[in-house]
């Protein structure tokens, strides 16, 4: 089971169980239906990462409703840093892009005021609705344990008390009272049953818990205690465990995450660089190790504190700081040895970021430190100044503005720079400049060729770069890299290396004489058959649509990542578009070695994951974060003068015809799928899908005849009604089909409706011919309608006179429809 939001920010589920439909059930009630459905079933978390992590959101929220639900007028607050933390620790997958802190904030308000105005009208009240609506939380929040700081007493610096909440009534707040209010009340009543129910959430943590174990034993639990450090720094352990229990647990505010800052060995990587001029990939940069807290290096009268600690809590600077002098040791002597025998002279790029990042492949092995999965709490590997720097540089483009560029774009750049794209320019320069790679994944529309393009021209007549880049496309986008460079650019000299044109044969083993050019212009098939092209070493290397790259096993993929340059680019909309494979192979490309071996990422990212179906996909996020480039067209912050794309799925009723052959199919299938089972089970589904596809389509599709009655399909019937409108309105449409022997037959249809011909591109339609295409297209005047193959034409084409797209049959997997 996956969970997919959209871009328009509605959920969508994805599998083929009872369990996956009724989830799904739910979230077509609402947004907030399905996440309080999911809070009801633990047991899907394990499902997927995506299940996982909105389980984990709707939780928090069930914990926090149960822990304010007798709260008149109810309000369950939370700060935006919880978002922030949400936002940071979510997978990378498919949707996380239409997600952000708004939308985080906006679902957690949309379920404050369902749940509140749900319990408000439920007889009995909110617990009661509890009780019988989520039974799996009927327990949580009644009981609390506070833990404070008590000053006056030495040895016992530390309190704890077990309260359970009570309404009293002319209170608006619930009220907090002793575990010992409500035994003396059960005693003196003669009522154990409501205590007992009260005793259920402690009396299920004491089995995993010795502290509760422990304190219930003794009956120690229905009064204040005193605590020392050591029973203190057992109890907050366990904290977790209450928390399971459905406990709710309150510490002092200051500290993180439920627990006292730490102590820990503090790594600072490029510290100083005085005697480099910029810092690469291929460089070794200094470190240095110290102790602290908060990020803050410890004073050196409180060192001896930490190191003669005989407890695991110590106060330093009036604040309990958590310390383990025998875990600091050995990460300090790990440093001392990886020093002495592996980075005397320093740690290489990647290696830096990974451990920065905390995106650690193999627990430390990456970075030459063998350090228990235990002991890496105890270290934070942190960027020094010089460092840091560099980082800013990258992470925010729009300060890097290190030389006047516009003089230089004014006279050669014909054309003016949205601000995102002069930030975008900023960023691509930050990492070329340091020969870095990196992922520009602008949304289609928003100009990463324009982007491309400046950077181009900025190397060439300001920084007097010498050597040619290459660029590498789908051969659909030769013509539209051309025009957009006569457009943009002339004064780039660049040369198209294809079998369309002349130099492909002439220089198919030997390379031309590329000098005094600035750009080589190719294809992926014609990289993958030149040799020489892979020998060359170029100044750049730029692939646009890298999602042809996505798969790491094709010999396409491992050439294009084998090309030899100072830096790569890859340009894709969707880097992302199946799977985090996907990720690897793209950043194997533009940042070799950033992400490790794809054997050891994949385990990386599986221990993300978790067992238990917990996930925290931080790291990866922090370590790629200064790499990609993502701005989408839905955000106003970065274009505001787009109108909204506006999404609709007309259903087409299926003629009787049509419904005949898909019965037959239907029956046909049952049969065959009883014979069969293993990989020849699946592959008969799989084609099964295509025929149903293509009866949906037009019976003579499956036929495979040519008569083409269109009143035998629905579908046609309802492309003349859609396109009817947009004809109405002396509109533009884009249609698009993944069969190709569909093209000529839509083409004569749609014909037919806008009375007027149209234009066809498919994968058989010559590079040189597809520019002449697009042209005609674009000419205000030109043909109404364009009919194209989803591979030949999804991609990279500059369509912009068309308002309207229609998919005429579903590709599988929406970002490749996007």
């Amino acid at each position: 089971m996956e969970i997919v939001v959209t871009p328009s920010k509605k959920f969508r589920i994805k599998g083929n169980d009872s369990a996956v439909d009724q989830i799904s059930t739910a979230f077509s009630q609402s947004r907030v239906e399905g996440l309080l459905e999911l809070a009801r079933q633990p047991a899907l978390r394990a499902r997927s990462s995506s299940v996982s992590y909105w389980y984990d959101y709707a939780s928090c929220f069930m914990r926090s409703f149960c822990s304010f639900s007798d709260t008149d007028p109810l309000h369950i607050p939370q700060d935006k840093n919880f978002f922030r933390g949400q936002l940071q620790s979510m997978p990378l997958m498919v949707g996380a892009e239409n997600i952000s802190e708004e939308l985080l904030q906006e679902l957690w308000n949309d379920l404050e005021k369902f749940i509140t105005r749900i319990s408000r009208n439920f007889s009995g009240g909110a617990r009661k609705y509890i009780t019988q609506e989520f039974p799996s939380w009927r327990d949580v929040g009644k009981i609390h344990f506070h833990l404070a700081e008590n000053r006056q007493q030495g040895t016992k610096p530390f309190a704890f008390l077990a309260t359970y909440s009570v309404r009293i009534p002319g209170k608006a707040r619930v009220q907090h009272r002793p575990l010992g209010v409500a035994l003396k009340k059960s005693l003196s009543e003669g009522d154990d049953q409501y205590f007992k129910q009260l005793l259920i959430p402690i009396h299920n943590a004491s089995k995993t818990s010795g502290f509760i174990r422990s304190a219930l034993n003794d009956h120690a639990i229905y009064r204040p205690l005193y605590l020392g450090s050591e029973e203190a720094f057992q109890f907050i352990n366990d904290i977790p465990k209450c928390e399971q229990a459905g406990i709710i647990c309150k510490v002092p505010a200051w500290w993180q995450q439920g627990r006292p800052p730490r102590a820990k060995v503090a790594v600072k990587v490029g510290a100083t660089n005085e005697k480099k001029s910029k810092v690469g990939i291929r460089q070794l940069l200094d470190f240095k190790y110290e102790l602290s807290i908060d990020g803050r290096p410890v004073a050196a009268s409180d060192l001896k504190k930490i190191h003669s600690a005989d407890g695991p809590l110590v106060e330093i600077g009036g604040r309990w700081i958590e310390v383990d002098p025998e875990k600091i040791s050995q990460i300090l002597s790990k440093w001392d040895e990886a020093v002495s025998t592996v980075y005397s002279e320093g740690i290489s790029f990647a290696d830096a970021m990974r451990v920065i990042a905390g995106f650690d492949t193999v627990n430390g092995a990456s970075a030459g430190l063998a350090i228990s999965e235990e002991n890496q709490q105890w270290l934070e590997v942190i960027a020094g100044s010089a460092f840091s720097s560099i980082l800013q540089r990258i992470r925010e483009p729009d300060c890097y503005q290190s030389e006047p560029i516009g003089a230089v774009l004014g006279r050669y750049l014909n054309g003016t720079l949205r601000p995102y794209q002069h930030a975008g320019l900023n960023w691509l320069r930050a990492i070329t400049d340091l020969e870095l790679g990196g992922c520009l994944a602008d949304d289609m529309g928003l100009g990463k060729t324009v982007q491309i393009i400046a950077l181009l021209l900025i190397r060439k007549h300001h920084l007097k770069v010498d050597g040619p880049s290459l660029l590498v496309v789908p051969t659909s986008l030769l013509g539209n890299w051309q025009r957009e460079l006569a457009k943009f650019a002339p004064s780039l000299n660049y040369k198209v290396i294809h079998s369309s044109f002349e130099s492909a044969d002439k220089f198919k083993k030997l390379p031309p004489d590329l000098n005094g050019y600035d750009l080589v212009i190719t294809t992926y098939g014609t990289v993958v058959r030149t040799k020489w092209i892979r020998g060359q070493l170029w100044q750049i290397v730029i692939a646009d649509e890298a999602q042809a790259i996505k798969n790491s096993k094709t010999v396409q993929s491992q050439l294009l990542r084998s090309l030899k340059a100072k830096s790569k680019i890859a340009m894709t909309g969707t880097p992302v578009e199946n799977s985090l494979g996907d990720l690897w192979s793209i950043f194997d490309f533009s940042c070799p070695g950033l992400l490790g071996s794809e054997t050891l990422f994949k385990e990386t990212v599986k221990r993300m994951s978790g067992n238990d179906g917990s996930t925290d996909f931080g790291p990866l996020r922090k370590l790629i974060a200064p790499y990609i480039l993502r701005r989408k067209k839905t955000d106003k912050s970065v274009i505001s003068d787009l109108p909204d794309k506006i999404e609709m799925t007309p259903y087409c009723y299926l003629t009787g015809r049509q419904a005949e052959l898909y019965r037959e199919e239907v029956a046909r299938l049952a049969k065959a799928l009883a014979d069969t089972d293993g990989m020849k089970r699946k592959g008969l589904v799989l084609s099964s899908l295509m025929k149903f596809k293509q009866i949906c389509n037009h019976p003579s599709q499956y036929l495979a005849s040519h008569s083409y009655d269109y009143l035998l399909s629905g579908k046609f019937q309802k492309v003349r009604e859609l396109v009817e409108t947009i004809s109405s309105r002396s509109e533009k449409v884009l249609v698009f089909t993944q069969f190709r022997e569909l093209t000529d037959i839509l083409a004569h249809y749609l014909g037919e409706c806008f009375g007027r011909e149209g234009l066809v591109i498919h994968g058989g339609t010559p590079a040189i011919a597809r520019q002449k295409l697009v042209e005609k297209f674009q000419d205000p005047n030109g043909p109404p309608f364009f009919v194209l193959s989803l591979k030949a034409g999804g991609t990279g084409l500059n369509l912009t006179e068309a308002s309207h797209v229609i998919h005429f049959d579903r590709w599988w997997n929406p970002a490749v429809e996007n």
